[in-house]
């Protein structure tokens, strides 16, 4: 004749931290001007949330998009290779990287 104990599902999974595109924007910026080609998994070596992983992935898109950097992947699913090729690159232009993301 006890109530019945109500089920309680977790949510603690789903509340990642936030990851800051801007921020891992900064990183790809500092390891790729230093002039040397860099692979993506170089790159996310260090990362330990898949969250960063993903951001630095966005950023290296945006970055892309902004003609900062170059990639090349010599075959399907193979090494992705990133290097440096803006000639004229402000660090100011970090501030607005990732925008559209934020909403």
């Amino acid at each position: 004749m006890a109530p019945r104990e109500i089920p309680v599902v977790g949510l603690d999974h789903l509340h990642a931290p936030l990851v800051s595109i801007r921020e891992q924007a900064a990183v790809v910026v500092t390891l790729l001007r230093s002039g040397q080609a860099t692979t993506f998994r170089q790159l996310v070596a260090g990362a330990e949330q898949r969250g960063v992983v993903v951001a630095r992935f966005l950023a290296v898109l945006e970055l892309y998009r902004h003609a900062a950097i170059a990639f090349e992947q010599l075959e399907p699913l193979g090494e992705i290779t990133l290097r440096w090729t803006a000639a004229h690159w402000n660090d100011d232009q970090l501030a607005t990287l990732g925008a559209d993301y934020d909403r």
